[in-house]
């Protein structure tokens, strides 16, 4: 079943874990790069070799930089997404922040959250349009009638 989704906060979210991933990623190739820089450093004694072209230890140090660089304006743009989406989930309701960061975030299966939230098939595809025919998170009707049968793990997969 295709659904149209309006709301402009639910693909923010649907970023998030990806974005969460990127900066991880992005963070370990970036200590190996210092690694290799460093060991880069131990072992090469080139001299730029004239001809206004950069060799040995000024062409690492020339494309290390370069790779720094980009990877520091990825981790800006990923964690603003990450800082606005944590923005939008500080306002909602307890329950509505379980059901958001279960169903977008971690896209956990429907059953599971539907236990969590201990709430029927008909209520949760209820709630879930709601939620995505808003235009945004902060004008969700949601209703608080319904209690957590326990706090998601840190990591689902636990």
């Amino acid at each position: 079943m295709c659904r149209m989704i309006r709301n402009r906060d639910v693909i923010l979210m649907s970023r998030v874990l990806g974005a969460m991933q990127d900066i991880r990623s992005v963070e370990e190739i970036r200590m190996k790069l210092q690694d290799r820089l460093w060991n880069i450093t131990r072992h090469i004694t080139g001299m730029p070799g004239g001809r206004g072209e950069p060799k040995g230890l000024d062409e690492s140090f020339a494309a290390i930089s370069e790779i720094e660089e980009r990877y520091t304006q990825k981790i800006e743009a990923l964690t603003r997404d990450l800082r606005e989406a944590e923005d939008i989930l500080r306002t909602l309701p307890e329950s509505m922040q379980t059901f958001v960061v279960a169903r977008y975030i971690l896209a956990l299966p429907d059953a599971e959250i539907q236990a969590r939230l201990n709430i029927g098939r008909w209520r949760y595809e209820k709630l879930c349009e709601r939620v995505e025919q808003a235009e945004r998170m902060a004008e969700v009707d949601w209703p608080e009638r319904f209690a957590l049968k326990e706090n998601f793990p840190e990591n689902p997969r636990e």
